[in-house]
């Protein structure tokens, strides 16, 4: 009984942080997607933007 109750409990755990990683990732992207918004609303053209992304990836490889 014992065994049964802690099998689901860690089911229910396992599927609430998988749930808390993907909501994380999702506002992760939004707010980089707002980034990049603000980014040419204020005159950045779509080659600078694409330089900046990948000099900030090379920078994290």
């Amino acid at each position: 009984m014992i065994q049964l109750f802690l099998f689901f409990l860690s089911f229910f755990l396992l599927i609430v942080m998988t749930v808390n990683i993907v909501i994380t990732m999702m506002i992760s992207m939004l707010l980089r997607k707002h980034e990049f918004a603000q980014l040419r609303s204020i005159g950045m053209s779509s080659k600078q933007l694409y330089q900046m992304i990948q000099r900030s990836q090379a920078k994290n490889e």
